[in-house]
């Protein structure tokens, strides 16, 4: 959804127009079997795949920002089973 607003920002008038026109033709009139995706729906598609990308990566920063602030040690569980009494995650 957010790459759908961000396009829908970054385009002109006349392109969101176009693309609402197609968007409708496409989903609400069930449009022409085997047409070609638009390019609107390429851009999203991108711009969506950068934003998972980019939180992946916050996210791993995250991660290794915790871990070198817990003195890089591994996490453990406090699980107990049956051959020890910590277990690595």
């Amino acid at each position: 959804m957010r790459a759908m607003i961000e396009n829908a920002k970054e385009s002109s008038w006349q392109e969101n127009l176009a693309n609402a026109l197609d968007a409708h033709e496409r989903f609400v009139l069930h449009g022409q079997q085997g047409q070609a995706q638009p390019e609107f729906v390429d851009k999203i598609v991108e711009r969506s795949d950068r934003m998972i990308e980019e939180q992946r990566h916050r996210q791993r920063e995250k991660e290794r920002k915790r871990q070198e602030a817990g003195g890089g040690h591994e996490n453990f569980s406090t699980s107990m089973n049956s051959s020890s009494v910590f277990e690595p995650r």
